[in-house]
């Protein structure tokens, strides 16, 4: 279920948003089980869905003995703190309403779940149950983010949405390639000829 790092744990949230997250091409889908919060598979990241019913289950969720006995008692804080982490800032609730990971039915209802998280947050809990899917997520986003996997993305969602600008501008280049090898071809055929004079 959770991969546990033993005497290893983080001494604060993780700094991904799912801006972040979406920028390197990972969709992000709603789930209803707190165990798969933060798991990642392939290009799809799963995020408990947050609401009031999530809230106080993870408030309380220390106090389960089953959760005691697994070694997992602190897992509802950590989901407050990674809450906090992908969309405590108000410009990114609307992105989270529409990914269907937040949802409250008032204004009263979300300032309080979002003062909840921030209280997490900034209590400095430490992330031991999900600091294994979260050092996968953030090398995920660092790999997908570097310049290679980038212009390859870039490349395929320009292919898929303007094909005819895309090989047109392949087409461009490959002329202007050929236009400066032929160049290149003249002025040493050219020296060539002056030199045997």
């Amino acid at each position: 279920m959770f991969q546990l790092l033993k005497g290893k744990h983080r001494s604060g949230p993780f700094t991904i948003s799912i801006s972040d997250i979406e920028k390197v091409g990972i969709t992000i889908i709603p789930t209803r089980c707190i165990e798969q919060h933060l798991m990642l598979e392939g290009n799809t990241l799963k995020v408990l869905h947050n609401n009031p019913e999530v809230q106080n289950r993870c408030r309380t969720y220390s106090q389960l003995r089953a959760a005691k006995a697994l070694g997992i008692a602190s897992l509802g804080q950590e989901v407050l703190v990674t809450f906090h982490v992908l969309y405590g800032k108000e410009v990114l609730f609307q992105r989270a309403e529409e990914l269907e990971i937040f949802s409250f039915n008032d204004d009263a209802q979300r300032t309080a779940s979002t003062r909840l998280s921030e209280m997490q947050a900034k209590s400095q809990t430490p992330i031991e149950v999900l600091a294994h899917r979260i050092h996968i997520l953030e090398k995920a986003v660092k790999n997908r983010g570097s310049w290679w996997p980038t212009l390859m993305r870039d490349i395929k969602k320009q292919s898929e949405t303007q094909p005819i600008v895309f090989y047109g501008s392949i087409l461009a280049i490959i002329s202007v390639v050929c236009t400066v090898l032929q160049t290149i071809a003249t002025f040493w055929g050219l020296a060539l000829v002056l030199r045997a004079k």
